[in-house]
């Protein structure tokens, strides 16, 4: 057999090779331009518009086509006038920022609107105390009220500040001299702990005999010979009293209060949002949400949760959600996960730490039950496909909770069907940092606690060493890990720290809005934040933390048409400046949801 070899002269190689490439480029380009994406036409279009896509293969982009809620074109302005149609809606963004839609990981808005709208006569949400007030003060001014009010059958007030005590806390018979006849119960300004007089104890009849619903959690303080003494720390009422569920208004009141609330947030950007509990007030937080669903009025979307408090919920917890989804699922109410208050916090000395707080050498706080339980609870979890939200507040809490995850997995042989997410993570050991990239556990954090000034009373408990390395974040996102943000706020005067920008600021500059430029950062500098990775973690991780990382999160073609149009460049503006910065319009689903568009 005679074989021939045709030598080919070096040029002409060059030539096939061209016409080769460009070949296929002809028809890579063709079956692009024939996808079902491209032969659509768009019901809205933005143009000249500087989006900001949070999509790792295409960060920046000029222009987006929307059709039926959903992206179907994301890219240049020059290629975008493919999808106009007779009936597209088109607007020139005169080069504004656009963000995806921004998710609150976890915050509560039905705590928000319990106690908005203080009403006496309805017992509806709570009178302010004098704060910060000394003990003197408040007792003044309890006196007050309650000759003021005689036909109120318990006082219901707030706040004290926690460290207004020392570590024994405050004690029954101060309020019994001036409220003798009548249950008392005053909250703190943390949310973990109350203060109660002798008549409430009477009324529940709780007593020296009464156990701890969760010990070293929640807890009653206690005299020497085991009397209650009047501080109530995290949950230790809750089998017998929910001062969310007493304040709650009337359902058309409450149904206003959470309107507003919701609206604040939806102004600010916020499409999507954790609730992160609501300690007994389920169905009459969630009974008004789904009005508003009902009605067309629910401005985001929004995630529900079964709240677990005490060890006796967790069998009962599963059936709990699924009650709640199967009474109050809508088109914007969902209900797929159940949070875990699983320690408490430093100032109250109940969060689950390494070592013994410093101003109490006895005490390492603890977890609401073992770990074991916890991992218990993950395996039936995986079985219902149901997702975990924990608060871990402090080192050992979160040690445990990662143990838990990984003793499931290894049970099951494979990664869970249940996604585990962990919040607040004040300290966090530095041997478990890698491991919620190992275990895909996301990292939730407040950023507006970022700051100096705002909250108070943690640093005696765990001394300055602990307190110079709290929220950890970027070790955790150098690492890999998926970290998500929230606002976690619980109250009607704290509701403008609920804005994401206002978040923004205090993470990026680790000081509190309103700080000089030159004030004090909160320690360690190095963990001021990028604000590519703020944005990173208010839209991809809070997503990725509540299972819509297919949906949500990014401005890419196919996801839900959620996004924030912004009045001013948050890479363009001061960063003492950032809270400043109001959404233009908020579009939820294709749908101008908020503001305008011209």
């Amino acid at each position: 057999m005679n074989l021939s070899i045709t030598i080919i002269p070096s040029k002409s190689l060059m030539v096939i090779r061209a016409t080769l490439i460009s070949f296929f480029t002809i028809v890579i380009l063709g079956v692009s331009a024939c996808s079902p994406s491209n032969q659509q036409t768009a019901d809205l279009i933005l143009t000249n518009a500087k989006i900001y896509t949070v999509d790792s293969m295409n960060t920046w982009a000029e222009a987006v086509a929307i059709k039926e809620g959903k992206f179907i074109y994301v890219g240049t302005e020059q290629n975008v006038g493919a999808f106009i149609g007779p009936q597209t809606k088109t607007y020139d963004l005169k080069e504004a920022m656009v963000l995806p839609g921004i998710i609150d990981a976890h915050t509560h808005p039905g705590s928000i609107a319990i106690r908005d709208n203080y009403d006496s006569t309805k017992k509806s949400g709570y009178p302010n105390m004098p704060y910060p007030a000394s003990k003197e003060e408040i007792l003044a001014w309890l006196e007050n009220y309650s000759k003021k009010n005689p036909d109120l059958e318990m006082i219901v007030a707030g706040v004290w500040q926690i460290d207004t005590f020392g570590l024994t806390g405050p004690i029954k018979e101060d309020l019994d001299q001036v409220v003798p006849d009548r249950p008392v119960f005053l909250l703190d300004d943390t949310g973990h702990s109350k203060w109660v007089n002798s008549a409430f104890f009477r009324k529940f009849g709780i007593d020296k005999n009464t156990p701890d619903p969760a010990p070293g959690v929640s807890i009653f303080s206690r005299k020497p010979d085991g009397e209650p003494a009047g501080w109530l720390k995290e949950a230790a009422v809750m089998p017998w009293f929910s001062e969310r569920d007493y304040m709650a208004p009337d359902q058309p009141q409450l149904v206003e209060n959470l309107f507003r609330v919701l609206s604040h947030l939806s102004k600010h950007g916020v499409t999507l949002l954790y609730d992160g509990g609501n300690s007994g007030a389920e169905d009459k937080v969630y009974a008004a949400v789904k009005k508003l669903d009902d009605t067309d009025r629910l401005p985001l979307r929004y995630e529900g949760t079964y709240h677990i408090r005490l060890p006796e919920q967790v069998p009962i917890a599963i059936s709990e959600l699924k009650r709640l989804r199967s009474e109050y699922s809508g088109d914007r109410l969902k209900f797929n996960t159940i949070k875990i208050h699983y320690d408490g916090v430093h100032e109250v000395r109940t969060s689950a730490i390494f070592e013994p707080y410093s101003d109490d050498p006895e005490n390492r706080g603890n977890t609401t039950f073992s770990g074991e339980v916890l991992t218990d609870f993950i395996l039936e979890l995986h079985e219902e496909k149901i997702d975990l939200h924990l608060h871990t507040n402090s080192d050992r809490s979160a040690h445990i909770a990662l143990n838990a995850v990984e003793n499931a997995r290894n049970i099951i042989g494979k990664p869970l069907d249940t996604r585990v997410s962990t919040c607040h993570l004040e300290l966090i050991h530095e041997d478990d940092i890698s491991r919620f990239r190992e275990l895909d556990v996301p990292a939730n954090f407040t950023l507006h606690w970022n700051g100096i000034g705002y909250l108070t009373g943690w640093e005696k408990p765990i001394g300055a060493e602990r307190a110079a390395r709290r929220f950890s974040i970027q070790a955790l996102i150098d690492d890999g890990a998926t970290v998500s943000y929230s606002s976690d706020t619980t109250g009607m005067t704290r509701l403008y720290r609920t804005s994401p920008f206002f978040s923004m600021q205090v993470g990026h500059n680790r000081q509190e809005v309103g700080a000089a430029p030159d004030s004090e950062i909160l320690p360690p500098v190095n963990e001021r934040l990028s604000l590519e990775d703020i944005i990173h973690g208010y839209t991809k991780g809070s997503a990725y933390q509540l299972r819509y990382e297919d949906k949500l999160g990014s401005i890419e073609v196919g996801k839900i048409a959620d996004l924030v149009i912004l009045d001013q460049n948050l890479f363009d503006i001061n960063r003492y400046n950032i809270n400043e910065i109001t959404p233009t319009a908020v579009i939820l689903g294709g749908e101008i949801i908020q503001g305008i568009l011209r």
